[in-house]
């Protein structure tokens, strides 16, 4: 009997340390010490290798995060990114940011959001989805970037669609996975619809059980600036 109970508690402990685990620094965020902001890119012809390339090496002198986002309303779309303001500025003149208020405060009803697995590379240039006046997609690419490599970078993709039409959401949906085979990773676990939100709004990277997925900057501006 006293070994049963012992083997019972065993388990329960073992459990508990390897849900700790599997937890562990799964999710970084931005640093919370920098005032982050989120600027329009008024001039994305600059944007190229050679221009973005000096201000990643900036963020990777403190292993910070950046959030390269494109968002589409209707047939509308613009370039917009998000990191610590410090640091942006500091490119003021080639990118001509404008700095904006957050644009995520939405009803969770009307949206789906889901994340890209980026080894595919999916190509969003063919058969993009015909929106509505009032449709949104919205496209969030976060890098991790570290001083050690800057020829490579982690890569996390999220995929917010909107639409006030809760059957038309559903088709938009289902039409949009099904044409670029896009899917929501299995590691460490499935999340919610409001985690994900969350973890789009807060711009944090989810680690997946080390197996990072590495983009160079030439991928990294064909799927941000894919028309």
């Amino acid at each position: 009997m006293f070994a049963l109970i012992f083997l019972f508690l065993l388990v329960i402990l073992i459990s508990f340390f390897l849900a700790i685990y599997s937890m562990h620094d799964f999710e970084i965020k931005p640093n919370l010490k920098l005032e982050y902001g989120t600027f329009l890119i008024k001039n994305p012809t600059n944007l190229n290798p050679d221009t973005l390339t000096p201000l990643l090496a900036d963020l990777a002198k403190a292993n910070l995060l950046i959030s390269f986002e494109r968002l589409f309303k209707g047939h509308e779309g613009v370039l917009v990114v998000y990191g610590p303001k410090n640091i942006l500025l500091r490119y003021q003149n080639q990118f001509n940011f404008l700095e904006l208020e957050d644009y995520t405060g939405i009803d969770l009803n009307h949206i789906a959001i889901w994340e890209v697995e980026v080894h595919d590379k999916p190509n969003f240039r063919d058969k993009f989805p015909d929106l509505l006046p009032d449709e949104q997609i919205w496209f969030q690419i976060i890098l991790r970037i570290n001083k050690k490599d800057l020829s490579f970078f982690p890569t996390r993709i999220r995929v917010v669609l909107t639409s006030q039409d809760e059957s038309r959401l559903k088709e938009l949906t289902k039409d949009f996975q099904e044409k670029y085979k896009l899917i929501l990773p299995k590691i460490p676990q499935p999340y919610s619809k409001s985690q994900m939100f969350e973890f789009y709004k807060k711009r944090s990277f989810i680690k997946e059980g080390g197996g990072d997925i590495n983009l160079a900057i030439e991928d990294i501006l064909n799927l941000w600036l894919f028309f």
